[in-house]
């Protein structure tokens, strides 16, 4: 009875050993288990925060473009609003443009007007210095090129002479192949002179239209001197019309 009392109490320690060593083995893969979940936890916790500060340094990004486009935004309307002004009734207009001033040029005898803007170019026709006998000007603005030739001759150049002149000397300077568009005489005045003028036009070998000139000649009688003026550009228009404006300005020198 004794012997199985301890053989009896002998399995129990053996069984209550087993069990604790069950325990101990689950509780450590419990532990194990849990470990691995925090680790992850934790890595998708770092990715998170690299997505949102990517994400925030996305938005940093949008705010800046933003604030430059609304600067810009400004700029534009700040110009926009220096093209009216409020007139006292509280209504507004367009703002009036600062006029360019007019610059008579008349260094050497004659007279002729140029924008403060234009600053004309003066020799003498044979290599040396311009005078009141002799010499060229050239001056250019808005895709338009003049030159004025004056010189002192006894006889003088005839307006026709001068005119024909200044042709040869386009031909010449540009090497371009012009072909005459039309000509007159006795129809233009220049300072109560009478005038000769020419225009004339070069094409490419496809017809279109490369370059314009339009010459004028005269003599101012006071003086002697025959002048030649040419005006040159990519389009008849704006050509004529400064041709028509110098023309109409011009002034002989004072007798």
């Amino acid at each position: 009875m004794l012997l199985k009392t301890k053989l009896f109490l002998s399995f129990l320690l053996i069984f209550i050993f087993l069990l604790g060593g069950c325990s101990s083995s689950e509780e450590s893969s419990t532990d194990t288990a849990s470990a691995d979940s925090v680790k992850n936890l934790s890595s998708e916790l770092e990715t998170s925060v690299s997505q949102l500060q990517g994400n925030n340094d996305q938005i940093q990004k949008n705010i800046e473009s933003l604030e430059s486009s609304v600067s810009d935004l400004s700029a534009q309307v700040s110009s926009l609003q220096s093209m009216f002004l409020q007139n006292e009734d509280g209504s507004a207009g367009f703002a009036t443009p600062t006029p360019i001033p007019i610059v008579d040029f008349s260094d050497f005898g004659f007279t002729l007007p140029f924008p403060a803007t234009v600053e004309p170019i003066v020799t003498g026709l044979a290599g040396g210095d311009a005078s009141e006998k002799s010499g060229s000007l050239l001056a250019s603005s808005g895709g338009v090129s003049l030159l004025l030739i004056w010189q002192t001759l006894d006889p003088p150049l005839t307006p026709q002479e001068s005119v024909v002149g200044g042709f040869d000397i386009l031909r010449a300077t540009t090497g371009a192949d012009f072909q005459v568009l039309g000509a007159g005489s006795d129809a233009l005045q220049v300072d109560g002179q009478v005038a000769s003028y020419g225009s004339f036009a070069a094409v490419d070998a496809a017809g279109e239209t490369e370059a314009v000139g339009v010459i004028g000649g005269w003599v101012c009688e006071g003086s002697g001197s025959s002048y030649a003026m040419v005006l040159t550009g990519e389009s008849l228009e704006p050509v004529q019309g400064s041709f028509f404006y110098f023309a109409d300005a011009f002034k002989c020198a004072k007798s």
